[in-house]
């Protein structure tokens, strides 16, 4: 018959979860941090994205420079012979 108000003692635990919803509001508030992930990115947006910054520029920066280059580098190489 003691095995019964044991049993009864482990579900009390369980109510014990319910307090612990309570405190994921404060995980929520910790979660809030990720949201504004999205903003830190901003900042450093060139630096965390560099794959698509790069990708612009690749093609376009090297399209416009390389005639110049090919100038500069066609002097070069006529002064170098």
């Amino acid at each position: 018959m003691n095995i019964h108000p044991t049993s009864h003692t482990p579900p009390r635990p369980p109510p014990e979860i319910p307090v612990t919803p309570h405190p994921s509001p404060d995980i929520e508030p910790a979660q809030r941090p990720e949201p504004e992930i999205p903003q830190v990115p901003e900042e450093p947006g060139v630096p965390s994205w560099p794959s698509e910054p790069d990708i612009t520029p690749d093609p376009g920066l090297p399209e416009t420079p390389q005639p110049t280059e090919t100038s500069c580098s066609a002097e070069r190489y006529a002064i170098a012979a």
